[in-house]
Order: structure tokens, then sequence, then C-alpha cells
């Protein structure tokens, strides 16, 4: 990995008790994949002192960028800018609740040397950490396989390893960062799902509601349209008014 340069990218909101152990960790782990790094937080208009904590370690430390955001824009608002500012070969994403283990990030990055686009990790133990999000979440997976032919266990993870090309292939807004696995398996790339550990929240609370859940099998309505349909709506439409 001499040759190739990491880049971390990490939306947060109003997560500033978790920032500094965070990047304590994404330090130790990435040293000792390479010395060629980049860590990249996008705060999404945060009201605690997320600013503050992030201007201290871009000051004290090179290999880090804030890029600000005046209100909250979305992950992936979030996810776009972060990507274009890279400079990396490869690229991470993680989230900054310390749910995600920079330890495992390791495991990512070995299918992405050995010839898969994106490896996207399954949380292990989710059940004991967020117990609410369990069912939801096999729901959501399962219809996402129906409608796109990727089967995954855990689709919406955060916890990414991607190549450049394939982070600048996507195109974000809304709730779009949602469908980064499909997306990526409807563009060709080579998809792999990888076990990693995964533990509770330590600090703050979670941003997750079941307005989000129902909000999420609708845009995967939209989404699965847009995909397939949007060149040819009639085949959409026409194929409901036939059945009707």
């Amino acid at each position: 990995m001499n040759k190739e340069c990491i880049s971390v990218i990490i939306p947060l909101l109003n997560e500033a008790e978790s920032l500094i152990e965070l990047y304590n960790q994404l330090k130790n782990s990435l040293g000792k994949m390479t010395e060629n790094y980049e860590i990249i937080f996008i705060n999404d208009g945060s009201r605690d002192n997320s600013d503050l904590i992030l201007d201290e370690l871009s000051r004290n430390d090179a290999k880090v960028k804030v890029i600000s955001f005046y209100r909250n824009n979305g992950k992936s608002a979030a996810y776009t800018v972060g990507f274009k500012a890279a400079k990396g070969d490869v690229f991470f994403t993680l989230d900054a609740d310390l749910q995600d283990i920079p330890s495992e990030m390791n495991k990512l990055l070995n299918p992405i040397l050995n010839g898969f686009d994106l490896a996207i990790g399954w949380k292990q133990n989710r059940i004991n950490n967020e117990p609410l999000k369990k069912i939801p979440s096999y729901i959501y997976n399962y219809f996402k396989y129906l409608l796109f032919g990727l089967k995954l266990h855990d689709s919406n993870s955060g916890f990414r390893c991607m190549k450049r090309e394939v982070a600048l292939s996507l195109s974000l807004y809304g709730d779009r960062y949602r469908f980064i696995p499909e997306f990526t398996h409807l563009a060709g790339f080579k998809v792999v799902e990888i076990p990693t550990l995964h533990q509770a929240r330590k600090f703050g609370k979670s941003k997750y509601s079941g307005a989000r859940f129902l909000r999420g099998l609708l845009d995967l309505i939209g989404v699965r349209y847009l995909s397939y349909y949007a060149n040819n709506p009639l085949q959409f439409f026409g194929s409901i008014a036939l059945f009707l």
C-alpha cells in the first residue's frame, strides 16, 4: 500500500463527544496500513462543539481535513463533497459515532486489493447493540434484494471501502446514499460483503426513527423506477395499467 493513498470520509452531526477517540483510533489503524492517508471530516451543520474539536485536530495534524456545512444537508451531500475533495486511490466511509471500529478497516481493504470494487461491512452482534434496527433492517434488505438482485445482509451499512472510480461514479442526493451498493452493482462493479465487528453507541443518541424506515421503503420504489425505467416510463406505468 505504499504507493496508494487512502482517504477516509466521515460525515457527522453533533458527535463532539466521540471525535477525539475516533481520531486516535483512525490514526493508529491507518498508520499500520500506510503512511499515505488523509482523514476528511464533513461537519453536516452540527450545533454542538464538533466544529471546535475538528478545527483543533486539523491544526495539529496536516492529514486531517475539515469541510463544514452551515446547515444540515444530509449524508448524500456530505459524501458528494467528501468524494470530490479526496485525493486517495481507495476511499473508506464510516460513521463518527464509534459503532464502526477503525481496526476493522483492513478487513474491507483486502477485497479491494484482490479484485473487488466495493466492500461493505456486515455488522456483527447488531441485535445486542441496536435491537430496534435489526428487524426493520432485515425487511429493508430483503426488499432491496427483490428489486435490485444484490443480496446483502446489511446494505445500508455506512462502513465501506471502495475504489476511487466507484465513488466518483455515484450521483447522490436526498437519501440516495442508502443505495450506494445497489448503484455500484448496477454500474457493473463488483460488490462484496465482509463481516465486521460492531459496538454499541458510546455517546449521544441514535438518529434512527420509524418514519425514516417508512421513507426508506418508499425510496426503494423510486430508486428502482429511476434505475430501470427512467428512459422508458411507459413500461413501468403501462405494466401497472395492464394489471389493473
